[in-house]
């Protein structure tokens, strides 16, 4: 998923509903779930963009993934927003030593600007101290 804008981890981090309770009804217990939810928006132009798996390429320099984008609405989105077709990601393959394992399991990563309709995402490891920086 493609948000428009900044988006705070923490809210990133809780689950979206994108599913419904398998009892329906207006007992407020059966529409209760084990973790906290953030709604999903109702609107679909205030939904991130959605992108699915394309391929995936394994070569020298890591691992390539294809993601290529699915529109669900016709939105009035800025200009990078509406351009972006394609979204590539580079990333290396994780060694399960002790050390990738322990919690928390966070990735940074590098941007590219959009260039022809797509977007290339290298993922790497956190420097040390290394802070979330958003940029406009």
């Amino acid at each position: 998923m493609v948000f428009e804008g900044n988006e705070f981890l923490p809210d990133l981090l809780t689950p979206q509903r994108t599913f419904m309770p398998w009892r329906r009804g207006g007992n407020a217990e059966f529409n209760r779930f084990m973790f906290n939810i953030r709604e999903y928006p109702k609107d679909p132009c205030r939904r991130p963009l959605v992108f699915f798996m394309e391929s995936v390429t394994s070569g020298k320099n890591g691992i390539w993934s294809n993601y290529i984008r699915h529109d669900v609405a016709d939105c009035n989105r800025g200009y990078a927003m509406k351009n972006l077709e394609l979204v590539r990601v580079l990333s290396q393959k994780l060694e399960p030593d002790i050390e990738q394992m322990k919690a928390p399991r966070r990735q940074c990563c590098d941007l590219s600007p959009l260039f022809n309709g797509s977007m290339v995402v290298s993922i790497r490891k956190c420097g040390a101290d290394e802070l979330i920086a958003m940029h406009s």
